[in-house]
């Protein structure tokens, strides 16, 4: 998927840029801003698109692709972003939400027939709106679809057997499970799957003609970048397992054999 810069980035960046005379421009000495914001925060490479209104009036890459090689981002590089994958499902949602289709307080069971949780009692009064919200009363869960070949139904299915930890709209818990339940609303009520939705309502619309929903063959596109972990207080390369990718579309990591920053 094209770059998107992380919250913590766009958080940091709103002050300078807010605090401008009127008038002046307000992406004068961003270059160094982010430049600078990079060395300290011992990231590798990112790309940064700034839009006003409708149109980009900013993009520009930083750092390279993958540690200790010469190929830099640039404003195409393709970024695995993981977890902003939410805001996607939420705008379909919500698009939806717009046609009629459900509402956010619809019950989940009322649009996925046979969807199922530990408790009955939640099973019956859990909404669209608490899968989104992360309060569900489940922890994470991630072994349950990480390192799986699980369909996403499988998933769903076995979530049942998931004990909460917290009763339902107490806590939150922050819950990847339950934003594929989420997802999979969308094929339940539209016929579609999530993924040729967000192609057909968002990506093509936008013109975001090189995104997708996968990390399946990633390896074989130009220019993509290489994930990077802190690991024991030294900057990492980590590899997408693509042969393992399952049809949930979250990438698996291995540590890189030939790392040597």
């Amino acid at each position: 998927m094209r770059a998107l810069c992380s919250f913590a980035l766009l958080t940091l960046i709103a002050g300078p840029v807010q605090a401008q005379r009127p008038g002046s421009n307000p992406i004068t000495g961003l270059d160094g801003y982010i430049q600078d914001a990079l060395t300290k925060f011992k990231g590798v490479g990112l790309a940064i698109a700034v839009v006003r209104n409708d149109s980009i009036v900013y993009a520009k890459g930083f750092g390279p692709k993958r540690l200790g090689e010469p190929a830099p981002v640039t404003p195409q590089t393709i970024f695995a972003i993981g977890s902003t994958t939410k805001a996607f499902t939420t705008t379909a949602l919500g698009m939806l939400v717009d046609e009629g289709r459900f509402g956010w307080d619809t019950r989940a069971t009322d649009v996925m027939k046979g969807f199922e949780l530990y408790d009955p009692a939640v099973t019956r009064e859990i909404t669209i709106r608490d899968l989104l919200t992360h309060r569900s009363g489940l922890s994470r869960g991630d072994m349950l679809w990480m390192g799986s070949n699980f369909t996403r139904a499988e998933v769903i299915r076995r979530v049942r057997y998931h004990q909460p930890t917290w009763s339902l709209r107490t806590t939150w818990g922050y819950q990847n499970i339950m934003y594929l339940t989420a997802g999979e609303m969308i094929p339940a009520v539209t016929g579609r799957s999530w993924d040729d939705f967000l192609q057909a309502r968002i990506f093509r619309p936008l013109g975001m003609t090189s995104t997708n929903t996968t990390t399946m063959g990633l390896d074989t596109l130009p220019d993509v970048a290489t994930p990077h972990i802190q690991l024991d207080g030294k900057i990492v390369k980590i590899l997408a397992d693509s042969t393992k990718a399952v049809e949930f579309a979250q990438p698996l990591f291995l540590i890189d054999p030939n790392a040597t920053a």
